[in-house]
């Protein structure tokens, strides 16, 4: 019972989260009830600025969404760095 109005109540964080994963194509159709649950799980990670996240066809096994702050992306070409 204390988990069905945890998960009624909204926030402006969570409503964030929300929309964010609505933006996801793997999410678009996500139920509330399931973002709930998935939402109740989530670790807030800070990075050090400089850090890099992800490199180019690196293996992913999770999502990340930046609540606050700059993320650059770059990808290099024929020896070539490019800021996207």
């Amino acid at each position: 019972m204390m988990i069905r109005c945890i998960c009624q109540y909204d926030y402006p964080r969570k409503q964030f989260f929300y929309r964010a994963f609505k933006k996801i194509e793997y999410f678009k159709d996500i139920s509330y009830h399931l973002f709930n649950e998935i939402y109740y799980t989530l670790k807030k990670s800070f990075i050090e600025k400089g850090k890099m996240l992800l490199k180019e066809e690196q293996d992913v096994e999770s999502v990340i969404i930046v609540e606050s702050g700059e993320l650059e992306m770059y990808t290099e070409f024929d020896g070539n760095e490019f800021n996207m």
